[in-house]
């Protein structure tokens, strides 16, 4: 069986998926392709160039909270995307898709046309420093064409690119936010605006994939928690321990 597998975004909140990432392969349900938008696109890439769940948490850690910003006061963001090009060179300089072990579909979001731009050929880092340029803290990415921002406004469950590509879907959706906000800043409305809007447009589709799975207790996070990384792989990761029934009844579909 071929399985596709869905990634969102969350921001920090993403690193729940490599927990889920490794309870699924521990369940012989390893993905055979997937499609991602922002932070699910680093998990993506990462393990179609062959880390493991925990090599990828390890990676995390060592980078540390904000060890890929750079601060940028004169263009489109409060960040720019410098260090992080690099970081994402020294791992996968030279790598293109065609390189991939499974097949990846990475989304990111058109300023111009507002539609999801699916990236599956030739480079693969600029795709995902656009899939991953959240809105104002960071600046768009031109590409190919495109003035390309975050994967996860216009499509933050991209299960399309894996439709006929695969026998079943599997859709997690790590962007969960907290009920009881109060706004405190410009940059606390901006992140509660991109919170609503990129979950929203994920979990409106969890109907359309065959097993769609969010890890409860991800609104306690935010989407720089990166310091929390042990904490949210733990979390995703004996959540999805806990859904051995469901995972055999997605086998015997």
């Amino acid at each position: 069986m071929r399985v596709g597998l869905a990634l969102s975004g969350g921001g920090a909140k993403a690193i729940a998926q490599l927990g889920v990432l490794q309870a699924l392969i521990d369940n012989d349900l390893e993905p055979s392709v997937i499609a991602a938008s922002s932070g699910g696109a680093v998990t993506a890439l990462f393990y179609a160039t062959g880390h493991s769940p925990e090599q990828m948490l390890e990676l995390i850690m060592n980078a540390g909270s904000y060890a890929y910003l750079s601060p940028n006061f004169k263009s489109g963001g409060i960040f720019n995307m410098g260090r992080a090009r690099k970081y994402y060179h020294h791992f996968l300089d030279d790598v293109t898709f065609s390189d991939l072990e499974i097949p990846v579909y990475i989304a990111a979001t058109d300023l111009r046309s507002g539609k999801a731009i699916y990236f599956s050929e030739g480079d693969i880092v600029e795709p995902l420093i656009a899939s991953t340029s959240i809105p104002v803290l960071y600046d768009p990415v031109e590409y190919m064409g495109h003035f390309l921002t975050d994967g996860s406004l216009a499509n933050n469950l991209p299960y399309e690119p894996l439709v006929g590509k695969c026998d079943k879907i599997i859709g997690i959706l790590t962007s969960g936010f907290q009920t009881d906000f109060k706004s405190t800043s410009m940059r606390s409305m901006v992140n509660r605006v991109i919170e609503i809007t990129t979950y929203n447009n994920a979990v409106d589709k969890k109907n359309e994939v065959d097993l769609f799975i969010e890890p409860p207790g991800l609104s306690s996070f935010g989407m720089l928690s990166i310091s929390k990384a042990e904490e949210l792989f733990e979390l995703g990761y004996m959540y999805a321990s806990s859904l051995t029934a469901e995972f055999e009844n997605f086998k015997n579909l």
